[in-house]
């Protein structure tokens, strides 16, 4: 570093390179093994902001180690799950949310995660002051998860984007 140059910054770069590329490798294994690993990693988390797993086939299991995880992240702010998680990963992933004040994006796209799902986000909508776009497209979540998703909108004051098609509502 020259005498005007900050030390930190290539510190900071070359420990985000390092970060990146263990979070490659982790979410590349995916499933027994490679579910520990990536919880693991997000639990240590301090520079990934958006993590996308988009069809990797999560299990339940892992989706919920990925929501305990949220309820202690400061950094994540967009996680994209889309053809994953199912019922069970979106009940905890509302149950996080409640507490989690850093996700501004959420994509749960083609997860089936039924009404029963939809009530669970929607439960987490009513307390959640950060979300400010949420993904729900292809869930089959009818109308009763239509429905509990429009009562939360009416006393949640952040959320600008949601996207509902192929959901079998109406």
């Amino acid at each position: 570093a020259t005498p005007n140059e900050p030390v930190a910054g290539p510190m900071m770069d070359a420990r985000a390179k390092v970060s990146t590329e263990r979070w490659r490798v982790a979410a590349a294994r995916i499933g027994g093994r490679g579910e520990a690993e990536l919880t693991d990693e997000l639990k240590r988390n301090v520079v990934l902001q958006t993590l996308s797993l988009v069809n990797n086939q999560i299990d339940p299991w892992c989706a919920v180690a990925i929501a305990q995880v949220l309820w202690d992240d400061v950094v994540l702010t967009a996680l994209k799950l889309s053809i994953n998680i199912g019922e069970e990963g979106a009940t905890a992933l509302g149950v996080a949310l409640k507490v989690n004040t850093v996700l501004t994006t959420l994509d749960l796209g083609g997860n089936y995660i039924r009404a029963e799902g939809a009530a669970a986000i929607a439960e987490a909508l009513r307390g959640n002051g950060v979300l400010t776009d949420l993904n729900l497209w292809a869930n089959g979540i009818g109308d009763a998860g239509a429905k509990a998703i429009g009562e939360a909108l009416a006393v949640n004051g952040v959320l600008t984007n949601l996207v509902l098609w192929e959901n079998n509502i109406g």
